[in-house]
């Protein structure tokens, strides 16, 4: 009797612990989305805060491994800052150990270790303790030392993260543009490096429109609207999108509102206030609505639908945007910077109109041209919907590249 040919037998489902932060911010709501995904196609742990905001029903088991500090710590006064310094300390010593042990335990039952780059310098033993058991992958969501981020003083920091991301057996980036820079700021690096673009977020199932937008819709009501979201810092130039309000021309800076809507953190309030004095100088206090909060994404779906174009732009920025993701998400046409993965995927698709970084009088040409071309902004917004139809960055292909990116990363390694 001949007996039926059997087909190659299943591949296993990769092991995969995800190193992440919790919490509710931008990095979070990243890692979660992509562990979601992901959980489908390989057998998942996050590893990340006690503050987890969730755990892809089910899916995917967390294993928390540090405390986030809590209010006392965050409020500490200035006269408190080495007691504050020595209880994050602590706390990140905590959450070191917690790794390390986790993977002493788990190192035979692991095929990858996948790290978010937000890992400060206290993680290094724990790279160290990984690296020597299973390959770390990194996803690198932004390195560029011209970033005002980076700090002179901080060479010895900025040769620590070089190492640190030099032991990682393959990295993923989210815009082509940064493969060169990465590979020479990294020196002899030839270990794979994958270009896996940022995912679209779905919209919220329940959508609420805040206070605040209600009172001010008459501020802004048959004008056109520009929206810059997310939290405010000087990459993000919006100092050059306020000086190119004041070069806009009369009749048109009229019929133009500005959103900005996003917390400042403590440490850029001094430029926060440079640009509220260059509101207050130049008389733009009934063009501009500034809602300096943390927003949560059950507001966007209502903030986004009031604005005709989402600006970016940004400043010696080489990564994507996860505001971008979210005008991709709700439809709404992009005018950017031309850099990094910012200017790359509004030309590539045709979604928005770019501009010379930093230069006001080209962002102000650029919205000048959007406010005019309803034609325009009618045919950046199919390009929208046919993309979000393709699914061409849904989270489902986002987390098939990064499986197959993991297998690349073991046929590399073995």
């Amino acid at each position: 009797m001949t007996s039926l040919s059997q087909g190659p037998p299943p591949v296993p489902p990769l092991r995969v612990l995800m190193y992440g932060p919790g919490g509710t911010g931008g990095l979070a709501k990243y890692t979660y989305d992509l562990c979601d995904s992901l959980a489908d196609l390989v057998q998942l742990t996050l590893a990340t805060s006690d503050h987890c905001a969730g755990n892809g029903n089910g899916k995917y088991s967390v294993h928390p491994i540090w405390q986030t500090p809590g209010s006392r710590l965050r409020n500490t006064p200035a006269s408190g800052r080495i007691s504050k310094l020595f209880a994050k300390a602590c706390l990140y010593s905590k959450r070191n150990i917690s790794l390390v042990r986790y993977l002493k335990d788990h190192d035979k039952s692991l095929d990858i270790f996948h790290c978010q780059f937000f890992m400060p310098l206290i993680d290094w033993p724990s790279l160290l303790q990984a690296e020597r058991r299973l390959p770390v992958v990194f996803t690198v969501h932004n390195v560029n030392l011209q970033d005002p981020l980076w700090k002179a003083t901080e060479r010895l920091e900025e040769s620590l993260l070089r190492k640190v991301l030099a032991h990682a057996a393959g990295l993923i980036v989210h815009s082509p543009g940064l493969v060169a820079p990465l590979r020479e700021w990294l020196g002899d690096f030839s270990r794979p490096i994958s270009c896996i673009p940022l995912g679209v977020p779905l919209p919220p199932t329940i959508s609420a429109e805040p206070e605040w937008l209600t009172g001010a819709r008459r501020r802004f009501e048959g004008k056109f609207v520009l929206l810059q979201f997310g939290g405010v810092r000087p990459v993000k130039g919006l100092e050059v999108l306020l000086e190119a309000l004041t070069r806009l021309p009369d009749h048109v800076r009229r019929t133009t509102h500005l959103m900005v809507v996003g917390e400042t953190a403590k440490r850029y309030a001094e430029y926060a206030q440079g640009c509220r004095d260059v509101i207050r100088t130049n008389h733009l206090e009934e063009t501009v609505t500034w809602i300096d909060r943390y927003v949560g994404e059950e507001e966007l779906p209502s903030i986004f639908s009031r604005a005709h174009a989402a600006v970016f732009p940004y400043r010696n920025y080489l990564s994507s945007s996860a505001a971008l993701s979210w005008a991709y998400a709700l439809r709404v046409p992009a005018i950017a910077s031309n850099v990094g993965g910012l200017g790359e995927y509004v030309r590539r698709d045709e979604i928005g109109l770019c501009h010379q970084e930093g230069n006001a009088g080209d962002l102000a040409e650029c919205i000048i041209r959007l406010q005019s071309d309803s034609g325009l902004r009618l045919q950046l917004r199919e390009n929208l919907c046919r993309i979000n139809r393709e699914g061409k960055y849904s989270w489902n292909r986002c987390a098939v590249l990064t499986e197959s990116f993991y297998r690349q990363v073991l046929s590399a390694t073995s």
